[in-house]
């Protein structure tokens, strides 16, 4: 995982919705996420363009597998997989919460909950600027400081609603509406010393 940009998501490809309202482009909604990593843990950036902004709808949910590398096969959620979700307010503060599932799991009755994020908004003339912090601690990830060459899987959605208007889009990054209950196909990236 380099420190700089992880993904940008500002395609058609990449438009996950069943909304009445269709996405208009950039111009519209879009963001960049950058991403680095420390032994403490890791840092995201998401800067977002975004014509009007929502608090309480307009979101970004990250999804991360920090379980050791043969569990990754596991698509449940289990320790080690955290579903952390960021609402920008109007005053730049943050409102960082774990969705329940949005279908029954087997394995378990609530989600494990992201312990220690720290996160912080900029309200802007064309949107918002995102960063937050995901501690690496046994209370996240069952090992308390993250190594060089750690495999972990990724997956970002962005929610935007206008005011207004009826309907959300999403876009979305290695993930889908099944991320909440489901770890399949999440991006593998892997920490790199000096990166």
């Amino acid at each position: 995982m380099k420190a700089g940009p992880l993904a940008t998501l500002a395609s058609t490809r990449q438009v996950l919705s069943d909304s009445p309202r269709a996405w208009g482009g950039t111009n519209d909604f879009a963001a960049r996420v950058y991403s680095a990593w420390s032994p403490a843990g890791l840092s995201f950036a998401a800067v977002v363009a975004d014509d009007s902004l929502v608090p309480g709808h307009d979101a970004l949910d990250l999804f991360i597998d920090g379980r050791e590398e043969w569990k990754h096969f596991y698509v449940e959620y289990q320790p080690g997989v955290l579903h952390v979700r960021l609402e920008p307010q109007a005053d730049g503060t943050v409102r960082v919460s774990t969705p329940p599932y949005s279908k029954t799991n087997f394995y378990a009755s609530h989600k494990p909950e992201a312990q220690g994020v720290t996160a912080a908004a900029k309200i802007t003339a064309h949107g918002y600027v995102l960063e937050w912090f995901v501690p690496w601690t046994k209370a996240n990830f069952d090992a308390d400081g993250l190594e060089p060459n750690t495999i972990v899987r990724l997956g970002l959605l962005a929610h935007d609603v206008d005011a207004g208007r009826t309907g959300e889009v999403t876009l979305k990054w290695y993930a889908g509406r099944a991320s909440d209950y489901d770890t399949s196909g999440w991006q593998s990236v892997a920490t790199r010393k000096g990166e």
